[in-house]
């Protein structure tokens, strides 16, 4: 319900910009919301797997990678988490607040820099979740869709969530989650407005190819 009020007004908002700003916002308002709004997933709904499972990618222990996770509602994005193999990287959360009585909402963008600790762990957790071995494609009746990617050694592994995420999804996207988005809270108060002029294909809101 939360996730549902911040986001009604949001295509609108990317498209016409906000009539007036959220109240100020200190890293303990942002500590809280990493804590209650990551990314949503439905445990109950029931989920079709489609296609084949790819398994052109190979991660090993030692092994650059590229991540990337976009969540949208109606096309619109929420949040989007992703990792280089540089381990420079970036998210972006939405923002929503009450203008009077109108909804609004903005999406803004923390850049960041992973440690090699960090990215050894980001490592870890895609390689324990499962997600390598999961088919391509998921359909299901959630509100939410999910894009996840993972590349290495070559090859990509894309896998659309439409309404569904297995097991395997929720690991690697939370896994990620608490190494990238929890210890950057406070990164959040200063974070700049992303509002891109041509947002539906805006190479940030681009699945991994």
């Amino acid at each position: 319900m939360k996730k549902l009020l911040l986001l009604t007004g949001l295509l609108a908002v990317l498209i016409a910009g906000c009539v007036s700003g959220p109240p100020p916002r200190d890293a303990e308002y942002w500590r809280n919301f990493v804590n209650d709004s990551p990314p949503s997933s439905d445990e109950d709904i029931e989920f079709f797997p489609q296609g084949e499972v790819d398994r052109d990618v190979e991660l090993g222990e030692a092994s650059d990678f590229h991540f990337k996770f976009i969540e949208t509602m109606n096309a619109a994005p929420i949040w989007v988490m992703e990792v280089r193999e540089d381990r420079s990287g970036y998210f972006i959360f939405n923002e929503g607040w009450i203008d009077g009585a109108i909804p609004r909402s903005r999406n803004r963008k923390v850049e960041f820099k992973l440690s090699a600790d960090e990215y050894g762990k980001v490592r870890s957790a895609i390689i324990n979740s499962g997600f390598l071995s999961v088919r391509n494609d998921f359909s299901g009746s959630g509100t939410t869709d999910w894009n996840i990617g993972v590349a290495a050694g070559g090859g990509t592994k894309a896998v659309k969530l439409e309404g569904a995420q297995p097991n395997e999804a929720r690991e690697i996207v939370y896994g990620v989650y608490e190494i990238v988005v929890k210890p950057r809270y406070a990164a959040m108060v200063d974070a700049p407005v992303f509002e891109p002029e041509d947002w539906q294909h805006a190479p940030e809101y681009q699945p991994l190819r």
